[in-house]
């Protein structure tokens, strides 16, 4: 399996880990560390370098290993490698024989296990490869949490994808290394770099957060991915080489050079969604930006070259290029004309459906970091200013729309005909998949509501998944699963337990099983 760490780091691991009793691929024999304290007493000190010297481990020393979850039997054999310095122990721990190595530096002291076969509980690393080290990449790394810093590797045969987060600096907007890699292509078994994209250059607006697609479309692989210029290109998954691009921004939109100024030019954080021959993908920016105007699109990805749906010419009708915080400036003659190539087939950012003459809130839609899903020519997304719209995947006419009043940074999941939303106040809403508002929803008090809305214990940023028979829902403290159940619904009225707090109270519906799929439950892994 393949992973990018929060270190910049590309990982391959071997999903059996060690407990196949091999030692899989070039890297072999690492040291992990189990702890490091430091000697502050001199008594303390003095009693560690000898009782090391006469091959033996101070008490207070095991106790370390303890608390590391490596306990050492009292027969520990220590022999100096370095004197004073360094030191291996070779013991049998749990029925297998490990070894560690102890390093003093001063008063510092740190230990360190060998990972092997008999490490049960280790990864075994098949390869890594440190994206700043040897792609010089600087990933922007946000002051606050975000759940989309790095990417979701996409395979095709036997290659990855991988998004590097190359973007600024985290007060700045100076790219460090904008000729570094946006998109790298590796061979999946060694690791070795086949291509790289470095495209959005000096035009990052901030950073590198989509995660690309692999799909083939007329028998070629394309590899889709939103980039940190706002623009989503498609690459030939083998060679690298462009295919086609795509402005997710009007071109006289303008990105935010202030922190008092929010601006109306969107990156692109969401991941895009290929069905029945087309792309689909919003933008959006870092959560601490706040609310703004967002887009949503609709893409024929058979076509090349540049299908935005507007070009940016100067007073003369040449094309300019691109800039980086705003393509067209009005004040120097600059135009807007339509694409004769756009492969623009819908959009959606607000229909005055009331016919007021205004964009009412509902009627618009806001910047988004999800993406999309899609079922039986329906499609859901969902907003950061908290709406749940239901669309016509085919045509972009909106059939329903509904406010959960607070941020949805995750991506709604389909699951039989059930639609769940996760929220940043930790609640899960669920409708029914359909396009009639009177089925998808509920009514109380003349007011649409979800069929029911399940609190979990703290904020859901993250994603549902469906796999196997099981939902799985990250939250900030806890990965919870929802296992099937052979319980009956309780009846309404009925006190029942409270799936977080465990404490009975009446029943309103929220948390029967008949609202889940296939009679599923929420319970605490």
């Amino acid at each position: 399996m393949w992973f990018v760490s929060h270190r910049g780091e590309v990982v391959c691991l071997d999903a059996e880990g060690f407990h196949d009793s091999e030692d899989d691929g070039p890297i072999r024999g690492e040291w992990d560390r189990l702890f490091n304290d430091k000697v502050k007493q001199p008594n303390r000190l003095e009693e560690l370098l000898d009782t090391l010297k006469r091959g033996r481990l101070t008490n207070w020393l095991r106790w370390e290993f303890d608390r590391a979850d490596m306990p050492l039997p009292s027969n520990a054999m220590v022999v100096s490698v370095e004197d004073g310095k360094r030191w291996k122990i070779t013991a049998q721990v749990r029925g297998a024989r490990r070894r560690f190595e102890l390093r003093l530096d001063g008063t510092k002291l740190e230990a360190y296990k060998a990972v092997t076969p008999a490490a049960k509980e280790e990864a075994d690393v098949v390869w890594r490869f440190d994206l700043r080290k040897e792609l010089k990449v600087f990933p922007f790394k946000n002051v606050h949490a975000n759940a989309n810093q790095t990417c979701s590797p996409a395979a095709y045969r036997d290659r990855i994808y991988v998004v590097t987060g190359n973007g600024t600096e985290q007060k700045s907007p100076k790219i460090p290394a904008p000729d570094a890699p946006s998109l790298v292509c590796f061979d999946k078994l060694t690791g070795k770099v086949l291509w790289t994209d470095s495209s959005p250059g000096e035009n990052i607006l901030e950073g590198q957060f989509s995660s690309p697609l692999v799909v083939e479309i007329d028998g070629r692989a394309q590899v889709i991915v939103g980039q940190g210029d706002g623009w989503v290109r498609s690459f030939d998954a083998l060679t690298g080489k462009l295919i086609w691009k795509f402005d997710i921004n009007r071109k006289e939109s303008k990105w935010r050079l202030d922190s008092g100024d929010r601006g109306t030019r969107n990156s692109i954080l969401a991941t895009p969604v290929f069905c029945k021959g087309r792309v689909y993908i919003g933008g959006g920016q870092v959560l601490e930006h706040g609310e703004g105007p967002g887009r949503l699109v609709c893409i024929d990805p058979r076509r090349t070259g540049d299908i935005s749906s507007e070009l940016a010419v100067d007073a003369n009708r040449r094309a300019l290029p691109h800039r980086r915080y705003q393509a067209v400036l009005r004040k120097q003659g600059e135009k807007v004309i339509p694409n004769p190539n756009s492969g623009l087939i819908w959009e959606y950012s607000g229909v005055d459906q009331n016919e007021n003459g205004k964009l009412e809130f509902e009627e618009g839609f806001h910047c988004t970091i999800s993406s999309v899903v899609i079922k039986d020519d329906l499609l859901v997304a969902v907003d950061v200013s908290g709406l749940v719209s239901c669309f016509h995947a085919r045509t972009g006419e909106r059939h329903w729309v509904y406010d959960v009043f607070c941020s949805v940074n995750g991506s709604p999941l389909i699951v039989d005909d059930r639609v769940y939303v996760p929220d940043e106040d930790g609640d899960v809403a669920i409708f029914r998949f359909s396009s009639d508002p009177d089925v998808a929803m509920k009514k109380v008090d003349g007011e649409y509501r979800p069929l029911a809305e399940i609190s979990m214990d703290s904020s859901v940023d993250g994603s549902p998944v469906f796999a196997n028979g099981v939902l799985y829902i990250p939250s900030g403290s806890t990965l919870w699963a929802i296992a099937k159940s052979k319980a009956k619904p309780a009846p309404v009225g009925a006190s029942v337990p409270h799936p977080i707090t465990k404490e009975a109270k009446p029943c309103d519906c929220s948390h029967r099983p008949a609202l889940l799929p296939s009679g599923f439950k929420w319970r605490r892994p």
